[in-house]
């Protein structure tokens, strides 16, 4: 879900912002340039930039829910100039939603969503607290004294999809075909 839509100019004299219940208002004075979703679009000429769950702190008057925000540059084509900033910010929850959905599919998954530096973004806190880089190497992992099969699925986004399936259920679900196998 939307939050809200928020347009700033380069030099954020006026910033517009939409949004269902209305139109908020902005803090007065604030410096979008400290806000990494606004630096780092800047940064990426035009391309859509990911930033995970973060507070609206640019926003007065109970704006402060977490949101995690899609953001681009706009360009003047004609003079290949940036205008400002368009962003997108979405209920925190989704994500939530998403790493909940995953890991019900198989029981004893461990499930989390990486930015495109691959820093942790949301997920188990079992993941959060491991060294991602490391565990992206590998092909199994063992967390608290558990195995657990790594498996990494890039969106066209940026952001990381990582899946810890526990070898236990993945030995159930071969026994279960193995046993079939041998009745068939």
């Amino acid at each position: 879900v939307i939050r809200n839509l928020i347009l700033i100019p380069v030099r954020q004299k006026d910033v517009y912002i939409s949004s269902k219940r209305g139109v908020p208002e902005c803090v007065e004075g604030y410096d979008f340039s400290t806000q990494e979703w606004f630096t780092e679009a800047i940064n990426a000429n035009g391309k859509a930039v990911f930033l995970g769950p973060h507070k609206q702190d640019y926003i007065k008057e109970g704006q402060s829910e977490n949101v995690f925000t899609v953001s681009r540059a706009v360009i003047d084509t004609d003079k290949q100039k940036i205008l400002g900033v368009v962003c997108a910010c979405a209920d925190a929850t989704i994500l939530k939603e998403v790493v909940t959905e995953v890991a019900l599919v198989e029981e004893g998954t461990l499930v989390a969503i990486l930015d495109s530096k691959d820093e942790f973004i949301y997920g188990d806190e079992k993941i959060e607290g491991q060294n991602i880089p490391e565990l992206l190497q590998q092909e199994t992992v063992k967390i608290d004294g558990k195995k657990y099969t790594v498996i990494r699925e890039v969106s066209g986004r940026n952001w990381t999809l990582i899946s810890l399936i526990s070898h236990q259920t993945l030995y159930k679900k071969v026994m279960f075909f193995y046993i079939l196998g041998c009745i068939l």
